[in-house]
């Protein structure tokens, strides 16, 4: 079995977008054994790949954090030894 892993970029289209995939996997099957001249092809299936949604998020966490300690200085070691003194 070959697993194809699809980016679906609106997340709420990717449920049917899936399931259409896999509904012609049979066809899609067939035309890569036409076009690649193999004589056994895989089962396909079709699997959603989130990694884009994920990295999303964690962007944006990121971003989040990043802005909550901008708002408090005094959380940033750094900024503690920004008086001006060089060691």
């Amino acid at each position: 079995m070959a697993r194809v892993y699809v980016t679906v970029f609106d997340p709420e289209q990717a449920v049917t977008s899936i399931k259409a995939l896999n509904k012609a996997a049979g066809f899609i099957r067939a035309r890569l054994g036409k076009e690649m001249r193999m004589r056994s092809v895989p089962e396909i299936r079709f699997l959603h790949d989130a990694s884009v949604e994920t990295g999303s998020a964690v962007d944006a966490l990121i971003a989040k954090a990043l802005h909550q300690d901008s708002q408090h200085p005094e959380w940033n070691p750094d900024a503690a030894d920004s008086d001006g003194d060089s060691e």
